[in-house]
């Protein structure tokens, strides 16, 4: 699953993604979020359970011939 822009959810969507964080364990999930840099994209509670179950890949940002 992806989601785009994570820091654009609303509320309701960030509750499904925190509920299906706590299902990543269990299940062949593959959640993979966008975030913009320096934006605030989830809850403190989403991102603590992310950081518990999740990798966290930095992208630096692409050059002008890019």
């Amino acid at each position: 699953m992806l989601v785009d822009d994570a820091q654009s959810a609303d509320a309701d969507s960030l509750a499904l993604l925190a509920s299906l964080v706590d299902e990543l364990p269990r299940h062949p999930i593959l959640l993979v979020l966008s975030v913009r840099a320096g934006a605030e994209a989830v809850s403190p509670q989403v991102r603590d359970k992310l950081e518990r179950t999740a990798r966290l890949v930095t992208l630096s940002q692409l050059s002008e011939d890019a």
